[in-house]
């Protein structure tokens, strides 16, 4: 088995420049969040609009557009449903069974 190339040095440059990015993930993942929750609303809107005015076929032009009620594959909240199948034992077992996982933390030195 080859030897691991050693890793590359880490200079202060390169924690600043993570930290940065990392700060400015999170602003964008906040900002993102609440774009969701707003295009979420207006969605509901719009649906509730599609159901009641589309007729049969659910579907009606407005303003240029078609809204229409188009129905998706369902999705299992598979956590919920495996403690309802399997039992609460059997999932602390999978939960307890789970390989560690590294993570890094950066915190300013004392």
């Amino acid at each position: 088995m080859p030897a691991e190339d050693p890793p590359a040095p880490v200079f202060r440059k390169d924690i600043v420049e993570f930290l940065d990015l990392e700060e400015r993930r999170k602003t964008l993942e906040r900002e993102a969040r609440q774009l969701g929750k707003q295009s979420g609303e207006i969605a509901d809107r719009l649906l509730a609009y599609a159901r009641a005015h589309g007729g049969k076929g659910q579907s009606i032009v407005r303003s240029g557009y078609v809204l229409a009620v188009v129905i998706g594959r369902g999705s299992v909240p598979w956590k919920q449903e495996f403690v309802r199948v399997a039992g609460l034992d059997a999932a602390e077992a999978l939960i307890a069974a789970a390989p560690p996982v590294e993570k890094l933390s950066v915190e300013a030195a004392a």
